[in-house]
């Protein structure tokens, strides 16, 4: 072999090994110079809280949801219930002055609304809870020279339940009273501008639209008037009416009227407050709210009359059931030396629909004293529906006797009600009232009229 071909493959071997050392100086540099890689950041451990911790985290939690207003109480401050659950604020008269105070609304789930004050009205219950009541009406006002500044104030209407639950009671009237509503016979020397007359009684509320009976209507408020020194000043006194009874929209029984406010004079006439309607139910054969009882009523002067208010009519008929019963008439009291006369039973309920039979009137006041006694009337009965027959008439009030006298008379009973079709029968009239002689009493006065 020739020295040029042994050159020739010398200088062909030795150029890949140039190469070579070259691509490694490269790499070499690269590696060098080249920034190293971060490592990887381990996971964080996870924190494990005590038991303690846990439940303190979870006790703020709720504790949060009580702060907001969802599960709490009404206040003062804040009168209605959390949005979800709680009772309404109940006010008091001692705290609610010379204003209005509405009850505070119940949760929207679960409570039950809180009491008005001053003829503030009963707050509405959440979806399962009771109304709160009505407050009772602020009383009338006198100015020292006996001029009257401020009527007798209603009661307030008792709060609405909501599907489950009873309506609240509606409040009581504010009483006028130009003396103490109890006290003695007075003999002051204020006249005063107007007649008493008392508030009156606020509406009960509606039950449960599923279930629950409605709220008892409020009573009307007390009247009293004194005797000033000259007669041409006596003044009258007239009870409150009653309130009206709540209605049952679902399975419950339509709330009873509220009764009439008392009337007392000294000096003039008294007459008691009308009772108010019963709450009607509409749901088949459910009971349905009677009247309220009249007020009663006497005078001290012999020269003027006592009347008893009359009784509330009774609440017509749900479906397929028959009306509500009247209330019985007021009565005189003990006390009375004028003209008594008994307050007249309230008219029985109609019917409603197919088969309701019409409800009973009430029965009417008693006269206990006075020079001349007469028993209230009967009231009279509810018409019958189609197929139902009317109601009975209320009976006649009693007269009670006194020493020879000879002028008490018991009251005439009520003429039963007209039934709702030819083929059915009127309602019997009321029995007549009696007189029922007190010991020395005569015994030859003569009962009422029948009917």
């Amino acid at each position: 072999m020739s020295d040029d071909t042994t050159h020739a493959r010398r200088t062909y071997r030795g150029a890949p090994l140039g190469m070579s050392s070259m691509a490694v100086v490269a790499v070499s540099a690269l590696l060098v110079t080249a920034p190293a890689t971060p490592p990887t950041p381990a996971a964080p451990k996870p924190v494990v809280q005590s038991p303690a911790v846990q439940m303190t985290a979870s006790s703020d939690w709720i504790g949060g949801l009580f702060a907001n207003g969802l599960f709490r109480d009404g206040t003062v401050e804040h009168p209605d219930a959390g949005l979800i659950s709680g009772n309404g604020y109940s006010h008091t008269a001692e705290k609610c002055l010379n204003s209005v105070c509405n009850g505070g609304r119940g949760g929207r789930l679960s409570g039950n609304g809180g009491d008005g004050a001053n003829g503030g009205t009963g707050g509405a219950a959440g979806l399962f809870g009771n109304g709160g009541n009505g407050g009772k009406g602020a009383p009338a006002i006198y100015a020292p020279n006996g001029t009257k500044v401020q009527d007798a104030k209603p009661g307030g209407a008792g709060g609405t339940a909501g599907l489950f639950g009873n309506g609240g009671d509606g409040g009581a009237g504010g009483d006028d009273c130009q003396v103490a509503c109890e006290a003695p016979l007075d003999q002051g020397p204020v006249s005063y501008s107007s007649d008493a007359v008392g508030g009156a009684g606020g509406e009960g509320g509606y039950g449960g639209v599923l279930m629950g009976n409605g709220g008892t209507g409020g009573t009307g408020g007390k009247a009293r008037t004194g005797k000033p020194s000259k007669p041409s000043d006596y003044k009258d006194a007239i009870g409150g009416a009653g309130g009206i009874g709540g209605h049952a929209t679902g399975l419950g029984i339509g709330g009873l009227g509220g009764n009439g406010g008392a009337a007392i004079s000294d000096a003039g006439n008294a007459t008691g407050g009308i009772g108010g309607q019963g709450g009607y139910s509409l749901v088949i054969t459910q009971v349905q709210g009677g009247g309220g009882t009249g007020g009663e009523a006497f005078t001290r002067n012999e020269q003027k009359t006592a009347t008893g208010g009359a009784g509330g009519p009774g609440a017509t008929g749900g479906i397929f059931s028959q009306g509500g019963i009247g209330g019985p008439g007021g009565d005189v009291r003990d006390a009375n030396v004028g003209v008594g006369v008994g307050g007249a039973g309230g008219p029985g309920g109609n019917g409603r629909a197919f088969g309701g039979r019409g409800g009973t009137g009430g029965k009417g006041g008693t006269a206990k004293a006075g020079i001349y006694r007469l028993g209230g009337r009967g009231g009279t009965g509810g018409a019958g529906a189609l197929l139902a027959v009317g109601g009975p008439g209320g009976d006649g009030g009693d007269a009670l006797a006194a020493g020879q006298s000879e002028t008490a008379q018991g009251g005439a009973g009520g003429d039963g009600g007209p039934a709702g079709d030819t083929l059915s029968k009127a309602g019997h009239p009321g029995k007549p009232g009696q007189v029922k002689a007190s010991a020395g009493a005569a015994t030859s006065t003569r009962a009422g009229n029948r009917g």
